[in-house]
């Protein structure tokens, strides 16, 4: 019985962690809006292409008890630590080049200055070649993002997942944001 038990537990964690998580475009949802686009130049003639997206899709899947104690300022996201969030790969996307994702990571790494505001219900984009870093904010304060961090996930991510892949924070209250690693 026990042995029946645990095979049900494991078959349904099994299921659960295969399952394909929406991508960044599922879950802005159909009305996002392209909000601003900038290119910043970087060494050698490379150009770093900034976008920040209106996801309002983002309110279906936001807790309505993420209203308490709201807060008025930015929330800084800076935590490069591999515990901050959890890594799950995505093999069914396409795959962006590991190289443009490790350039990718360096550039990120001498952007000036070194954070950017991602406002709540926004996704912020950073895309290099073939590889881009999107921090996803479904929360409903701002983030202060530093941009080392979202370049330590971005390549901790590519580098675990051979390279498609999500880093989904705890989900609570000021802390509700992911990374993902897409094909630009």
């Amino acid at each position: 019985m026990k042995f029946a038990s645990a095979l049900t537990y494991m078959l349904a964690l099994f299921v659960v962690a295969s399952t394909a998580r929406p991508t960044l475009e599922d879950l802005c949802g159909v009305d996002a809006v392209l909000l601003e686009e900038s290119t910043t130049i970087i060494h050698d003639g490379e150009v770093m292409r900034i976008t920040t997206t209106s996801c309002r899709g983002f309110a279906n899947i936001t807790s309505d008890s993420f209203s308490a104690g709201l807060s008025k300022r930015a929330v800084t996201q800076c935590d490069p630590s591999p515990t901050a969030c959890s890594i799950l790969c995505d093999p069914s996307q396409v795959q962006p080049s590991l190289s443009d994702c490790n350039r990718l990571n360096i550039a990120l790494d001498q952007l000036t200055p070194n954070d950017f505001l991602v406002p709540a219900q926004t996704a912020r984009g950073f895309s290099l070649g073939t590889c881009a870093f999107v921090f996803g904010n479904p929360d409903i304060v701002d983030y202060n993002v530093c941009a080392i961090g979202l370049a330590t996930r971005g390549l901790s991510i590519a580098t675990r997942c051979m390279v498609t892949g999500f880093c989904i924070s705890p989900g609570v209250s000021n802390n509700n944001w992911f990374v993902e690693v897409i094909h630009s």
